[in-house]
């Protein structure tokens, strides 16, 4: 019963974390898009950092490296995708209209009625389009401030994250130092647990989607796929969305496929299985090491709820976001108790074991560094003040 109560307490506060974020969208956006910024970037700052660069101009290179990364890449899918948008959109209308006087054609008289329903081809642009005369420029401008608007709140959020991996360590020690120091290691290693974990599936995800989009292009300018950039654009962004996204990603590459032909449209559908195989099977394993296996059934109702908040970004964050929330909840389950034995050790051998290591580095010859020094000498003064309290 009492699982049952703090479970049912859990998916509350999650609803109201869901709420106040939909109330603050912007802010909270721009929060959690510097934090998993940050997450993301933590392994290649750690990589030189461990290699003695100074944390500073790791932290300053691998920004400055993924800046110019980022818009690089933006710019060629912007430049590439502007080009075949309008052709694609009047070669589907054109697709649509003949596919629909066709099966005018071969209705009976019960399907009729169904065929009625069909929206029109000048309908179905004034869906895509508020001026179908005007082509796709008026969507385009649209697109394009609406992209000056979120490439805004990137650089901001790309701002907060440098000040978080400036100062990770000591924004750690901060909220750490409001929780019991029984705690504080636990907690510690739990943290930096999650944000690696974390950070690694979404560098996979990102990764993945680059080359998948990359090796769809090639594969489809080959095949002589229509709109072949477009096409690798819209199925590597629909197999990041979760359950449904590779039956997503299938239907469209038959679809565009079958613009140039039958025989077009199954090598395209081929090729999309071998890539997304190749990515699910082979790549994903060698990026993201942690094996974690998301909850179908949290990663559902996380669809659910984010897709209605926020649309097609709530359906891809969805599974970072049920990735989180089910290594908190497993390690809230799974938690142990602190052992007597590690609570009972005694100050002596305390000092003991630091003696034996104060030896060990006399006998090496090899200085220890400044900052193991500096802990040692803490860990001495600790055991000095628990060694001279009074019983």
């Amino acid at each position: 019963m009492k699982r049952v109560a703090l479970v049912t307490t859990i998916i509350l506060l999650v609803l109201t974390l869901l709420l106040i974020a939909w109330r603050l969208q912007s802010v909270v956006g721009i929060f959690l898009l510097a934090l998993v910024i940050a997450l993301v970037v933590e392994e290649p700052i750690g990589w030189l950092t461990r290699r003695n660069t100074p944390r500073w101009l790791a932290v300053l290179a691998v920004y400055a490296g993924s800046v110019i990364i980022i818009l690089v890449i933006g710019v060629i899918v912007f430049r590439s995708f502007a080009a075949e948008l309008d052709p694609l959109i009047q070669d589907g209308l054109t697709r649509y209209g003949i596919l629909q006087a066709r099966i005018e054609q071969i209705a009976t008289d019960r399907s009729v009625l169904l065929v009625g329903r069909l929206p029109t081809t000048d309908e179905v642009a004034t869906m895509i389009v508020k001026n179908p005369e005007t082509g796709v420029a008026e969507g385009l401008m649209a697109m394009a401030q609406r992209l000056l608007g979120m490439a805004g709140e990137v650089a901001l959020a790309m701002v907060l994250a440098i000040y978080w991996s400036m100062d990770s360590s000591r924004f750690g020690r901060l909220w750490l130092s409001l929780l019991p120091s029984d705690r504080r290691v636990q907690l510690r290693a739990f943290l930096t647990s999650l944000g690696r974990r974390v950070g690694a599936y979404v560098r996979s995800e990102v990764v993945q989607t680059l080359l998948t989009g990359a090796a769809l292009t090639a594969l489809y300018a080959l095949a002589g796929v229509p709109y072949p950039f477009a096409l690798a654009l819209f199925v590597s962004l629909a197999w990041l969305i979760p359950i449904i996204g590779g039956v997503i990603a299938l239907l469209l590459a038959a679809l565009i496929g079958w613009f140039a032909g039958w025989q077009v449209a199954i090598f395209a559908t081929a090729a999309t299985i071998l890539v997304l195989a190749i990515s699910e099977y082979v790549v994903q394993p060698r990026l993201d090491k942690s094996g974690a296996q998301l909850s179908g059934t949290l990663t559902v109702l996380l669809m659910l709820m984010l897709g209605d908040l926020l649309g097609i970004v709530g359906l891809i964050i969805a599974p970072p976001v049920a990735l989180t929330i089910q290594l908190l909840l497993g390690a809230f389950f799974d938690r142990t108790p602190a052992s007597g034995e590690q609570e009972s050790m005694s100050a002596p051998a305390l000092t003991a074991q630091l003696q034996s290591l104060k030896a060990r580095t006399l006998e090496s010859g090899a200085p220890l560094p400044k900052a193991v020094m500096d802990l040692v000498a803490r860990l001495e003064n600790l055991v000095n003040a628990v060694t001279d309290a009074p019983r």
